[in-house]
């Protein structure tokens, strides 16, 4: 018997990209998962809505809710 999905979720990506944008995938993770809200984690130096339901948090607001020290709040080296 097929699990029931919660509604009511939120989910949370953390990604490379400095402006993030809302593309198919996300658009459908958003609604395979039922998510009423969703946070995109980036390393840019604003925060903004892409749409009613994601919403792009750069590191360091991200860093300030989590009541983290911004400066020593680093996220790992990209390898290469």
């Amino acid at each position: 018997m097929p699990q029931a999905r919660a509604r009511g979720t939120r989910g949370a990506i953390a990604t490379l990209e400095a402006r993030p944008r809302l593309t198919r995938g996300i658009q459908a993770a958003c609604s395979d998962l039922r998510l009423q809200r969703l946070w995109l984690i980036c390393p840019g130096n604003r925060s903004y809505l892409l749409n009613d339901l994601v919403h792009v948090v750069a590191m360091r607001d991200f860093a300030a809710c989590a009541g983290l020290d911004p400066v020593e709040f680093r996220p790992p080296l990209r390898h290469t």
